[in-house]
């Protein structure tokens, strides 16, 4: 999971450097957001600078109202591997329980559903 105001403590300072979008997994355009930058800065002598500049001061300022949905998708989308590892360890229990009679067939599937609905909404 990923903190919304870490995310934007690192757009402010560290944005220029795409710290920001690594941090949310996003290293393509971070990365790429790091190189416009010293691009420009670097050529800014010979004034094509200012046309990598004029490419990432808008793209770094869209990234305030990105941010947050960037943080939110990734929290979507995270799975948790020791949760996931507890869940599929219970469903084996349970398989075993089931296996030797302990539970009905009925109540192991009852149980594995509602795991697995307790995963799919987490």
């Amino acid at each position: 999971m990923k903190n919304p105001l870490i995310a934007y403590i690192l757009w402010l300072f560290f944005g220029w450097l795409g710290a920001h979008r690594i941090y949310l997994g996003k290293i393509p355009s971070g990365i790429a957001m790091l190189v416009l930058f010293f691009l420009g800065i670097k050529t800014m002598v010979f004034l094509i600078g200012f046309l990598f500049l004029a490419i990432w001061i808008p793209w770094w300022i869209y990234d305030v109202y990105y941010t947050g949905a960037a943080v939110d998708e990734y929290n979507a989308n995270y799975k948790n591997p020791i949760k996931e590892e507890q869940n599929a360890f219970v469903l084996t229990k349970l398989g075993e329980l089931a296996e030797k009679g302990i539970i009905t067939s009925e109540e192991f599937e009852r149980k594995k559903a509602q795991i697995l609905h307790q995963a799919w909404q987490a």
